[in-house]
């Protein structure tokens, strides 16, 4: 099966990474001021973070992760999702509903059906 290119979609990771950084902050009960301050930056700064005004660079999205004490992933929302299929990004989110019981015996299992694909290359 060929795989899809990944190929980003700027807008979809903008406009997830704005709504997630909001929500985000509001759950933590945070100003745009105070997470500018532990940021190092101004206000109006931050503010254009937010509103897509400002584009963002690597750097600064780990930071704001850190301040919101989240991984980077969570301000993507599912545009870090946006080069599986429908069916590996449904995969992934029930995983991601598991005990680590669950989570384990579905890494032995995919680790044994890696071992057999590859002897199954091999001959």
């Amino acid at each position: 099966m060929e795989r899809k290119k990944f190929e980003p979609d700027d807008n979809k990771i903008y406009e997830a990474f704005r709504k997630a950084v909001v929500r985000l902050r509001s759950e933590h009960h945070l100003t745009q001021a105070n997470v500018a301050g532990k940021l190092g930056v101004s206000c109006t700064t931050y503010s254009h973070y937010e509103t897509g005004d400002r584009k963002i660079t690597v750097g600064m999205l780990y930071k704001i992760a850190a301040v919101l004490g989240v991984p980077v992933t969570d301000l993507l929302g599912d545009a870090s999702k946006s080069h599986m299929t429908p069916k590996e990004s449904y995969i992934i989110d029930q995983y991601r509903l598991l005990d680590e019981r669950g989570r384990e015996t579905v890494e032995s299992c995919m680790q044994h059906e890696y071992e057999r694909h590859g002897k199954k290359e091999q001959e």
